[in-house]
C-alpha cells in the first residue's frame, strides 16, 4: 500500500501537465519551471472523495500580480476614461529632470490630471501617502542608472508605489536608520526613505511603521514630511476600518455637511470600483503634536516592554494614534484571474463539488469576482433570491446586528428548505459581519488568554451555526466576504466536524490561509506571489488554480479506484486463500495441519499475486486524462463512495469465500485419491499443488477481470506472475531433499500433476466455474444496464468514435463562446452591459459543453434500448462508411471509362 502511494505521489510530482513556467522580472535569471508537489502520499485516495472545496480569492484564483488602475480623491475620480467622461483632456506632463519614464508596461493609470494637479493640497498628500506608506526595498539589478525593481511583501504595496512613481512622486532609496526625537530620551529604530517629488529630493524619516496584519487590516506610518517639518501619520486600509477612524465631523453625527458629503462620494466610488471587481483601499492621514508624540512613544515602549498582555497593550496604542483622521481618497487595483480559472472552477461545479469562496474583498467585489471566473452563473440573481445575499451594514450596533443576522437566516432557511442539497442553480453570499455572530471574536484576559464563552453563549453560537450550515448546504456557490483567517478556519471546521462522510479541500497562497489549509482534510498551496507559508503548510503544493482539476478530477479520481481496487482485491484473494486451509480443517481435525507448503505459502503475496496489482494500482485507468476534463461528472463515483463501501467490500469477502470453496473442492472431489497410469495412486500433495496453483490462476484471472487499460506492461505483469509460479513449482520441487530447502513434501509432486490431463483440466474448470458467473454478471450490465463509467470505457475502445465524440465537444464550446462574446459586443455597444466581460455558463446537467449532458450519446446510452443499440448504431454507421466508400470508388470507375461513340 505505501510504496502504491508513494509511486502515485511521485506521479503527481512528475506530471507535465502540470507544471507553470515562470518567467524572471529582474532578467537576471532563466525562467523557472514549478512542478507540482505531492508532500505527502497518504491522501492520495481522498483527493478523488472531494466534496467541498474552500478557496481564498487573492492569489488563488487571481494572479496576485496588481496594476493601480483608478482613484477616488477630494470628490473626483480618476482613471483610464475618467478624462473622456469628465470632458477634461489635458496632456501628459512633461517627464522632470533625475526622473524615471512613465512606464506604460507596468502601469495602467493613464489620467494625466492627477499629475497636473500635485498642488492640490489633497492630492499631494494622497501621492506622499503612496510613496512613503509601505515597507518596500528598492533595487537596481542593472546598477543604479539602471531601472528599479521594488521588492515589496505585499502586491498592493507595489503596485501603489508604482503608481506614485509615474506620477512623479519617485521612491527610489531606502535603508534602517537609528533616528532621534526632538523632546524624547532614547534614539528610535526607524527607516529614511528618499523620495524625488518632480525632481526634487526630499527624505522623509519614518519613527513608526504600525505594520498590517489581517486582524487590524490597515497600515500606518509616522514620518516628518521635510517640506512643511511635520509630524504626519499616514494610514491605509479597509474602507469600514478607516471610516471607523475618521474624524467626527464624516459621520452622520458630526457637524459638517461638506466633510459627509466627501465620504457619501468616496463611498459611492467604492462601490462602483467594487462592481468592476477592482480592490479598494481608503486613504487618510493626521498630523501629530511633537509634545504628543513623545507621550505617545513612552507609552509604547511602556506596551512593548510589559510581560503581561504585551500584544493587547501594542495594540491599544497604536488604535489611540490612528484616530481621528482626515480623509485622503481611495485606491482601486484590479487583480486579474489566473489563466484557466474560469473553466476549472465551472468543470469542478459540474463534477457535483460545493465551492466556498472565502475572501477579504468586499461584497461587490466579491460577487464580481465570482461572476468573472463562473463560480456565480448567470442563472444567480438577487431579484429572485437565487443568489441570497446576507450583508448588514459595518456601522450597525452589534445587539441590532445580532437581531437582523437572527431574522435573515430564517427567511434564507424559509426560502431555500425545499431545494435539493448542492442546488447547481443556488448561490449566497454573507459577509464577514454577519459570520461574527456565527463565530464571535474571543475576549482574552490580563495574560492574553482566550475567554472561553458561557453556556448561554455558546448555546447561542451553536443555533447560529446549526442554522447556516443548513442553508450553505443547499447551495452550490458560496462566497464569504470580510472574513478573517480564523473565520476561514472556522468555516471550514463548521462543515469539517458536522457534514458527515465528506472530505474539505482548502486551497490559498498565503500565510492568512494556513489556519484555514490546516483545518481541512486535504490541503492544496500555491506557491505564488506571498511566499511559501501556505506551501510549507499543505499536503500538496500546485502553481495555478486551474492545475486543481488535474489534481483532482485527474490523478484523484485515478488513485481513489486504483486504491479501491488494491483494497478489495487484497482482501478477496486472501480470503480465498485462507478459507481453503479453513476447509481442510474439516478434513484433518483442525489439529492445524498445513495443506500447503510452508515456503509456497509464504510467497503467495510476495511474489505471485503482487505484480499485476501493484501495476494495475499504480497505471491502471478507466479513462484518459482528456475525458477526465471533458467529463467532471465521472468524479462523482468518488464522493458517492461508489467504488468502495460496505456493499462492495461485502461482495468481495463474498465472492473470495465462494471461489475457496470451488478451489477446494474441485481440488478434492476430482484430483485427491486419483489413479494414475501405473496403478498409483495420487497423494495428498499433488491435490495441494492443484489447489494452489488454480489459486494463483483464479488470482490472476480476477486481476484481468478488474483492469481497464491494457498495456505491454500489464500483459507482461500477468504472464509473469503465473511463469514465477511454475517456475518456483517446478524448481523448487526438483531440488535435492537433502540440500536443507525443506521441499521433502512436494519433491517431485509438480512432474507427477503435470504429466496428467485431468491436473490441467481441474484447473481449468476451477477457472470458468469461478470467474464465469462475474464475466457474464459485468456483460449484462455494460450491454443492458451501463453506467456512465461503461459508456466512457466504450468509447475509449473505439479510437475514431472518441475523436469524433471530442471534436464536436470542442465544437459546441466553440460555438457557445463565439455566441457569448457576441452577445457582450452588442452588450457593450448598446451601454448595457450586464456583466464584465466574463464568459456566459450555466453550471447544470443540460449544458451542452460537457459529455455527461450529452443527448446524443448519454440518452442514448442511458435509455432503452439500451448500449446494445449503441454498439448496432456504431456498427451501423462503420457499415455505412464503408458502403459509401465503395459507392464512391464505383462512381469514380465509371466515371473513368471510355464513352462509346453513338
Amino acid at each position: 500500500m505505501e510504496m502504491v502511494k508513494f509511486t502515485q505521489a511521485a506521479l503527481i510530482t512528475f506530471d507535465k501537465d502540470m507544471i507553470e513556467i515562470i518567467e524572471d522580472e529582474t532578467g537576471k535569471s532563466e525562467p523557472t519551471k514549478v512542478h507540482a508537489q505531492a508532500r505527502t502520499s497518504n491522501l492520495n485516495e481522498e483527493l478523488g472523495q472531494v466534496s467541498f472545496i474552500f478557496s481564498d480569492k487573492t492569489g488563488t484564483l487571481t494572479e496576485n500580480k496588481m496594476a493601480f488602475l483608478k482613484c477616488h480623491i477630494d470628490g473626483i475620480r480618476y482613471g483610464p476614461g475618467e478624462m473622456q467622461k469628465q470632458h477634461e483632456i489635458i496632456q501628459q506632463v512633461p517627464t522632470p529632470p533625475d526622473m524615471p519614464e512613465f512606464d506604460t508596461k507596468k502601469c495602467q493609470f493613464t489620467d494625466n490630471r492627477l499629475a497636473h494637479r500635485r498642488n492640490n493640497p489633497i492630492i499631494n498628500e494622497f501621492v506622499t501617502l503612496l510613496s512613503v506608506c509601505h515597507s518596500i526595498i528598492p533595487e537596481y539589478p542593472l546598477g543604479k542608472g539602471g531601472p528599479v525593481v521594488y521588492n515589496a511583501s505585499s502586491p498592493d504595496e507595489k503596485a501603489l508605489v508604482l503608481m506614485a512613481k509615474n506620477v512623479h512622486y519617485f521612491f527610489y532609496e531606502g535603508h534602517v536608520q537609528i533616528l532621534e526625537f526632538k523632546g524624547y530620551d532614547s534614539q528610535i529604530d526607524g527607516h529614511r526613505f528618499y523620495v524625488n517629488i518632480f525632481g526634487e529630493k526630499h527624505k522623509f524619516d519614518v519613527y513608526n511603521m504600525l505594520e498590517f496584519t489581517s486582524k487590524r487590516k490597515r497600515m500606518s506610518v509616522i514620518c516628518r514630511d521635510p517640506r512643511d517639518n511635520k509630524m504626519k501619520l499616514y494610514c491605509k486600509g479597509a474602507d469600514n476600518v478607516i471610516y471607523q477612524r475618521l474624524k467626527k465631523d464624516y459621520k452622520p453625527a458630526g457637524d459638517s455637511e461638506k466633510l459627509q458629503g466627501e465620504w457619501n462620494k468616496t463611498l459611492e466610488s467604492l462601490q462602483f470600483f467594487a462592481a468592476d471587481g477592482l480592490r479598494t483601499l481608503v486613504c487618510a492621514y493626521k498630523e501629530i503634536d511633537d509634545n504628543y508624540f513623545c507621550e505617545w512613544m513612552a507609552r509604547l515602549n511602556k506596551a512593548k516592554s510589559a510581560i503581561e498582555n504585551r500584544d493587547i497593550l501594542v495594540e491599544e496604542c497604536y488604535d489611540e494614534i490612528e484616530r481621528d483622521l482626515d480623509l485622503l481618497g481611495a485606491t482601486a487595483i484590479e487583480d486579474k484571474l489566473q489563466n484557466g480559472v474560469p473553466e476549472a472552477i465551472a468543470n469542478l461545479a459540474i463534477a457535483g463539488i460545493s465551492i466556498w469562496v472565502l475572501t477579504g474583498d468586499k461584497v461587490e467585489t466579491a460577487i464580481n469576482i465570482g461572476r468573472s471566473c463562473r463560480l456565480l452563473s448567470p442563472k444567480m440573481n438577487r431579484e429572485d433570491g437565487s443568489l441570497y445575499v446576507i450583508d448588514p451594514d459595518e456601522k450597525m450596533d452589534d445587539a441590532e446586528c445580532e437581531i437582523l443576522v437572527r431574522k435573515s437566516f430564517e427567511e434564507a432557511w424559509e426560502f431555500l428548505k425545499d431545494r435539493e442539497a448542492n442546488d447547481p442553480n443556488q448561490g449566497f453570499v454573507i459577509s464577514g459581519k454577519a459570520l461574527s455572530h456565527v463565530f464571535p471574536h474571543r475576549k482574552h484576559d490580563a495574560r492574553g488568554r482566550e475567554i472561553p464563552p458561557t453556556e448561554d453563549e455558546a448555546a447561542k453560537e451553536a443555533v447560529f451555526q446549526q442554522q447556516i450550515l443548513k442553508i450553505l448546504q443547499k447551495c452550490r456557490a458560496v462566497v464569504c466576504c470580510r472574513v478573517s483567517p480564523i473565520q476561514k478556519a472556522q468555516m471550514v471546521g463548521l462543515v469539517k466536524q458536522n457534514v458527515e462522510g465528506v472530505i474539505t479541500l482548502a486551497i490559498g497562497d498565503g500565510a492568512n490561509d494556513v489556519p484555514m489549509i490546516r483545518s481541512a482534510h486535504v490541503g492544496i498551496g500555491i506557491s505564488g506571489q506571498e511566499g511559501l507559508q501556505a506551501v510549507m503548510a499543505s499536503d500538496y503544493a500546485i502553481a495555478q488554480f486551474r492545475f486543481l482539476q488535474d489534481l483532482i478530477l485527474v490523478h484523484g479520481a485515478w488513485d481513489y479506484r486504483r486504491i479501491s481496487v488494491l483494497i478489495l482485491y487484497s482482501f478477496y484473494k486472501n480470503i480465498m486463500f485462507s478459507m481453503t486451509q479453513i476447509w481442510f480443517s474439516f478434513y484433518c481435525g483442525f489439529s492445524g495441519t498445513l495443506f500447503y507448503d510452508q515456503f509456497s505459502g509464504s510467497l503467495f503475496n510476495l511474489f505471485f499475486t503482487a505484480l499485476p496489482v501493484l501495476l494495475g494500482a499504480v497505471f491502471d485507468r478507466p479513462y484518459s486524462k482528456e475525458i477526465a476534463k471533458l467529463c467532471p461528472e465521472l468524479y462523482a463515483n468518488g464522493p458517492n463512495n461508489a467504488s468502495f463501501n460496505l456493499k462492495i467490500f461485502g461482495i468481495y469477502c463474498a465472492e473470495g469465500v465462494l471461489h475457496a470453496v470451488i478451489v477446494f473442492w474441485t481440488a478434492v472431489e476430482f484430483m485427491d485419491s486419483m489413479s494414475r497410469e501405473n496403478g498409483q495412486v495420487v497423494g495428498f500433495w499433488t491435490t495441494s499443488t492443484t489447489m494452489f496453483t488454480s489459486i494463483v490462476v483464479i488470482a490472476t484471472v480476477k486481476m484481468m477481470v478488474e483492469t481497464r487499460t491494457w498495456t505491454r506492461w500489464s500483459i507482461l505483469a500477468f504472464a509473469l506472475s503465473l511463469f514465477l509460479w511454475f517456475l518456483w513449482l517446478l524448481v523448487y520441487a526438483a531440488l535435492p531433499v537433502d540440500a536443507g530447502f525443506s521441499n521433502q513434501d512436494i519433491y517431485g509432486v509438480p512432474q507427477i500433476g503435470m504429466s496428467m490431463p485431468q491436473w490441467w483440466f481441474i484447473i481449468l474448470i476451477a477457472t470458468v466455474l469461478a470467474i464465469a458467473p462475474e464475466l457474464l454478471y459485468k456483460y449484462i450490465q455494460r450491454m443492458y444496464l451501463p453506467t456512465r463509467l461503461n459508456v466512457i470505457e466504450e468509447l475509449e475502445l473505439y479510437e475514431p468514435k472518441r475523436k469524433q465524440f471530442i471534436a464536436e465537444i470542442h465544437a459546441f464550446q466553440q460555438k457557445e463562446k463565439q455566441i457569448t462574446d457576441e452577445q457582450h459586443e452588442e452588450e457593450a455597444a448598446t451601454a448595457q452591459q450586464t456583466h464584465l466581460g466574463f464568459s456566459e455558463f450555466q453550471i447544470g446537467k443540460d449544458h451542452p459543453d460537457y459529455i455527461m449532458s450529452q443527448h446524443r450519446y448519454m440518452n442514448l446510452a442511458m435509455k432503452k434500448p439500451r448500449f446494445s443499440h449503441l454498439r448496432k448504431i456504431l456498427k451501423k454507421k462503420s457499415n455505412n462508411e464503408a458502403q459509401r466508400t465503395n459507392v464512391t470508388s464505383t462512381i469514380q470507375e465509371e466515371a473513368e471509362e471510355p464513352v462509346a461513340d453513338d
